[in-house]
């Protein structure tokens, strides 16, 4: 039996994200090298408005108090310097990390218009 390897489960997952927003309408590039500060870069043909990605494999885990957390990931300095956001699927759904806030991809991006 094959134990996963990290590395491949985050590129399935940066997949499952890309296609998803695919799916809905929104132009997407990725990364070709295998490290840098951006995962990818989506075009919102909806708000006309380029938002910079960092994406994280979730899973979702209850913390003691009893709150569910979806995303443990976080963002360097210079990510958050320049306006990167952290995003991740859950329920086959694309979520966006902003702030403290968590919100599916398509009702962040109408934040833009």
């Amino acid at each position: 039996m094959h134990s996963k390897n990290t590395n491949r489960i985050g590129d399935i997952t940066e997949l499952k994200v890309c296609s998803k927003l695919l799916d809905e309408g929104y132009e997407v590039l990725r990364n070709v090298g295998s490290s840098g500060m951006i995962d990818i870069v989506v075009f919102s043909p909806i708000s006309k408005t380029t938002h910079l990605i960092d994406i994280k494999t979730c899973n979702p885990y209850h913390k003691e108090n009893g709150e569910i957390s979806y995303c443990t990931g976080y963002l360097k300095d210079k990510q958050i310097e320049v306006n990167i956001k952290i995003a991740f699927l859950l329920e086959n759904k694309v979520f966006i990390k902003d702030n403290d806030e968590i919100l599916e991809f398509r009702d962040y991006d109408l934040k833009f218009i």
